[in-house]
């Protein structure tokens, strides 16, 4: 089973999640509010998270401050597998 995540990568909270989570995970809506991402995540982990997500694999910013720029230019899917707690 897979669902959708974005993460604020400043609090790790999650500011959007997909309606597949909340049968996955067996939650109400509501429990992800104010949530971080790790806390789901099985311990072991939690180190894929961070690896996928350190700055320097991520988009340089500076190439989205340009006026040209579409917001879809520059938004970034990260896909990796973690196991959920």
């Amino acid at each position: 089973d897979m669902f959708a995540v974005a993460v604020s990568l400043i609090t790790g909270k999650i500011l959007y999640i997909s309606d597949q989570a909340t049968s996955i995970l067996r939650c109400k809506r509501g429990y992800f509010k104010n949530a971080k991402f790790v806390e789901f995540l099985a311990p072991q982990d939690v180190s894929v998270f961070y690896t996928s997500t350190t700055p320097y694999r991520l988009p340089s910013w500076n190439i989205c401050n340009r006026a040209e720029s579409s917001t879809q230019d520059c938004m970034e899917e990260k896909s990796f597998f973690c196991r959920i707690r």
